[in-house]
């Protein structure tokens, strides 16, 4: 609105397009919530909760107590991420959460779709803005885009970025990165 606002009659057409990390990252969980794609896509940190590990591919810890307790977890519990896919109790344990993830992410996925068509992105050449590190709503939501059909455009600029980039999310879609 300052663009349109600043510019006056030379600005570019332009609309806004309001979107969540987790509102990008649980829909794309729909074709792939294994472990290990999960680990890749989900931003997590090294050390992490359970609690904040559910909330990242959208679900509701507390509707899981007696699962956690099956496994000896507890909400609060600490996991090392990076040690998770060798972890054979947590592997286990996320096989029994994955249908869950899937439906879930098969519901934001579906909502996430109307929502694009509803907004008039499809189609069109989009400047995602984000603080940034590693480009992962921008992967999300080209990932979102490729599925919607038609050729949609995206080049993120971020705060900052942390070594990836475009080659390693190759698509039609996913048309570059710039950190300042």
């Amino acid at each position: 609105r300052v663009y349109k606002s600043v510019l006056g009659s030379e600005a570019l057409d332009n609309s806004y397009f309001y979107a969540s990390r987790k509102a990008l990252i649980v829909p794309s969980l729909h074709g792939d919530a294994s472990l290990s794609h999960v680990l890749k896509v989900v931003p997590l940190h090294s050390w992490t909760t359970l609690s904040n590990f559910f909330d990242k591919v959208g679900l509701s810890i507390d509707e899981y107590e007696s699962l956690l307790g099956a496994y000896g977890y507890g909400k609060d519990d600490v996991i090392e991420t990076d040690r998770l896919l060798s972890d054979g109790k947590f592997c286990e344990f996320y096989s029994a959460l994955e249908p869950d993830i899937k439906k879930g992410a098969n519901a934001a996925h579906a909502g996430l779709q109307r929502y694009m068509a509803d907004s008039d992105v499809l189609g069109k050449k989009i400047a995602l803005i984000d603080i940034g590190w590693w480009g992962r709503m921008q992967h999300a939501l080209c990932r979102e885009l490729e599925e919607a059909g038609p050729s949609t455009q995206v080049f993120g600029f971020y705060t900052g970025l942390r070594g990836v980039g475009v080659s390693e999310n190759a698509s039609s879609c996913n048309q570059g990165m710039e950190g300042f």
